[in-house]
């Protein structure tokens, strides 16, 4: 094997990664992620900070020691319900057709 003497330097999981690749370093920094899920992640800084909505406590990363946290809400089929209005209901043409209804609903 050509890898096996390569080290592993870094291991994230997909929701960690974009809170960093989104520059979410500083306590109290939010992003969301939109995809097939919905994700929220906000930093919370290097101690552990519970939720008292349900949301998850989750490790954002860790950097030279360092760890940092992060509170996490998903909505799980969050693209996926539009998929299933579009292609099983055939309630909507598409995501754009979808947010027009909503805002027209405000």
């Amino acid at each position: 094997m050509p890898f096996e003497s390569t080290p592993i330097t870094g291991v994230l999981g997909d929701q960690s990664a974009s809170l960093l690749g989104h520059a979410c370093i500083r306590a109290g920094d939010i992003k969301n992620t939109y995809g097939t899920g919905c994700f929220m992640l906000m930093h919370t800084g290097n101690e552990v900070k519970y939720s008292t909505s349900g949301l998850l406590t989750t490790v954002a990363y860790s950097i030279r020691g360092e760890t940092a946290y992060a509170i996490e809400g998903s909505v799980a089929v969050a693209g996926a319900a539009v998929e299933w209005l579009r292609e099983k209901i055939g309630l909507v043409s598409g995501t754009a057709e979808l947010c027009k209804s909503a805002d027209r609903m405000r």
